[in-house]
């Protein structure tokens, strides 16, 4: 304890030295830590956009292969798969059914391919109250039987404007090509990417186009409390409709869009009816791959700038040393072991070291937090990264952890060396020294 107090006191005493050290770990320690929650809370807003998108956590589609081999959109079970959900003991917020199409839009000499998602706009509240109109309201756009709501990057690309007709040319669930007319009821605000990934439209219409009955759709879309029972909901259920279908096999389908959630780039054979289950978490894999880099390359980065950072600190520390000779001697004069004074040192560089990492994380903290309130806006490519415009950060205790450690150690064998030296000086020499 005496040495733990001496050591505390040598550090006190020196407060320029120690703040300068303090500072360089602390700052080594702030960059990563915001690297590594910013990278966290990235993945987490897609998980929470792509939710707000289609309102739901899981999501389960059919699929028919037809004798003449071809694949048609089906959910040809749909109420055993709804009573399945019921009793699954899910807690389950909301369900949602849509029917989506990829189709290609005309108007005049422009042309575009964009998903339209057919929406019961009874079911569609809280979709509804995330709309923002540049361009028409809500009440008229749902109103309108042939009305397509559609973003304004969209409608740049088009250059349309409300009440312009809008040609579609899609494709029926039996593989057959349709033509349909859509007049622009609604252009919502925004040219970022999470505004311009679906256009919307009566889901009535929407299965008319694709050739089914007019209460049939596609798709259900299950929502939960929260993202973290996802995972284990989406395994259950999977688990579930498996003892009654033949179900497409679970992947990491990190290439998965929206819009095509269940049969893409499958090469397993399969005939007859099955079904998919794909939960939002895996669809945003490749980002907590992305993450897996993310903190792979901080912590090289870490490494390498604390590998700088400790020749500064032990050459520090033994400019510290040739100072407090005569003490050193002194104090072996007076009974001291060689230990105790590599004790003083090694202690003084793990205090350092932890005053700096922990200055420097709640220092990134109240950065963090800072940041998270300045509004960012959507109108652009890295608002699907944001939550509503604002970055997003998540505390990544494992990491930070890590990072501690491994400063505090490298810190204790950056002082190794002159605790070492200063252990072994002769008391006599020591107290005589002339530096």
């Amino acid at each position: 304890m005496k040495y733990i107090k001496i050591a505390l006191r040598n550090l006190s005493r020196e407060k320029k030295r120690s703040f300068l050290l303090g500072g360089a770990i602390a700052f080594g320690l702030l960059i990563i830590t915001i690297v590594n929650c910013a990278s966290a809370g990235a993945v987490k807003a897609i998980s929470e956009n792509i939710t707000k998108i289609a309102d739901g956590h899981i999501f389960i589609q059919g699929q028919n292969k037809l004798e003449s081999g071809n694949e048609v959109s089906s959910l040809a079970d749909k109420e055993e798969i709804l009573q399945i959900i019921d009793e699954s003991g899910i807690n389950v917020i909301k369900l949602n059914m849509r029917s989506e199409v990829r189709a290609d839009l005309i108007f005049g000499d422009e042309n575009t391919r964009s998903a339209i998602s057919g929406m019961n706009w009874d079911r569609e509240i809280d979709v509804k109250n995330g709309f923002r109109f540049k361009e028409g309201n809500l009440d008229e756009a749902i109103a309108e039987k042939y009305g397509i709501i559609i973003n304004q990057k969209l409608a740049e690309t088009l250059d349309v404007h409300l009440g312009d007709s809008i040609i579609a040319k899609v494709m029926t669930v039996t593989g057959q090509t349709n033509v349909g007319d859509f007049i622009v009821s609604g252009i919502l605000e925004g040219t970022d990417m999470l505004s311009s990934m679906s256009s919307y439209a009566n889901i009535d219409y929407i299965n008319e186009l694709l050739g089914l009955e007019k209460d049939d759709y596609q798709t259900i879309y299950i929502r939960l409390e929260s993202l973290e029972v996802v995972d284990p909901a989406a395994d259950k259920l999977y688990s579930l409709l498996g003892e009654r279908f033949q179900m497409k096999e679970r992947t990491d389908n990190s290439n998965v869009d929206l819009f095509s959630l269940a049969f893409k780039n499958d090469e397993a054979e399969w005939e007859g009816q099955r079904y998919s289950l794909t939960a939002v978490t895996e669809m945003v894999g490749i980002l907590d791959q992305f993450v897996g880099v993310v903190d792979a390359v901080s912590f090289s980065v870490l490494i390498l700038l604390f590998l700088i950072i400790i020749v500064g600190v032990a050459n520090t520390f033994r400019m510290i040393m040739y100072d407090r000779v005569k003490e050193i001697g002194s104090m072996r004069a007076m009974g001291m072991q060689m230990w105790g004074v590599r004790s003083i040192f090694l202690f003084e560089g793990f205090f350092l070291s932890l005053a700096g990492a922990f200055s420097g994380i709640i220092i990134a903290g109240l950065i963090m937090f800072g940041l998270s309130f300045i509004d960012l806006g959507t109108d652009h490519a890295g608002a699907f990264f944001l939550n509503n415009g604002h970055l997003v950060f998540i505390p990544v205790v494992i990491p930070i952890i890590r990072n501690v450690l491994i400063v505090g150690l490298l810190t204790v064998l950056a002082v190794l060396f002159p605790a070492n030296k200063a252990a072994k000086l002769d008391p006599a020499k020591a107290i005589a020294a002339m530096y």
